[in-house]
């Protein structure tokens, strides 16, 4: 389904050793994924001083909480939902993905999607423990502005900016499961403005 042009952009890895061997949070190579992007913006579960610490080798390592635990084992789970429910291929690659023009920025998408209208997209799986701040089922972000934050949360709305930004696909589709009775599949477009004055180098994400 991944077209051989596109997959020039994926790093794909055997296992999840070699994934996280591969993270670059700090020099030399340093480069950034969709969570330590919302650290640095200051909306992350983290905030820049747990991005810049990890970068630095000076963070103790993280433990997966229960809820993350929860979360890693349900978004299989919800890729099937969302594959039989919309009807679209799915594939899920252990990969990140990298604009060659941007080597920097390499956030890691849970997965890919053909939309029969719109083409590849992306899919990105949330299992969160509130509902506030989340749209309805079926709502489109069409840009970056203060309507999207009450759509998405600021946190998950900027990884997925940032993984269009580094696939240079058009869309991706946010799938929410607060639980079998409640999935909501919210499509956040690409907006290019947005995403190009974040551009340039680690430093512009930043920046306004």
């Amino acid at each position: 389904m991944i077209p051989a042009p596109f997959a020039a952009r994926l790093t794909t890895y055997p296992s999840r050793a070699e994934w996280l061997a591969d993270a670059r949070p700090g020099p030399p190579g340093w480069c950034v994924g969709g969570t330590p992007a919302a650290d640095i913006l200051g909306v992350g579960f983290g905030g820049p001083w747990a991005a810049w610490a990890t970068g630095q080798g000076e963070a103790p390592p993280r433990e997966p909480t229960a809820r993350m635990t929860a979360g890693s084992e349900w978004e299989p789970l919800v890729l099937r939902w969302y594959a039989g429910h919309f009807g679209r291929p799915v594939e899920s690659p252990l990969c990140r993905v990298a604009d060659p023009a941007v080597p920097w920025l390499r956030p890691s998408p849970d997965a890919f999607a053909e939309d029969s209208l719109d083409g590849l997209g992306l899919v990105e799986v949330k299992c969160p423990s509130r509902r506030d701040g989340w749209g309805d089922d079926g709502a489109v972000v069409h840009r970056a502005d203060a309507d999207a934050l009450a759509v998405v949360p600021p946190g998950y709305l900027v990884q997925v900016y940032a993984q269009l930004a580094a696939s240079g696909l058009g869309w991706c589709d946010v799938v929410a499961c607060f639980g079998p009775q409640d999935t909501r599949a919210i499509r956040v477009l690409a907006d290019p403005d947005y995403q190009r004055r974040k551009r340039g180098s680690p430093a512009n994400l930043a920046t306004s």
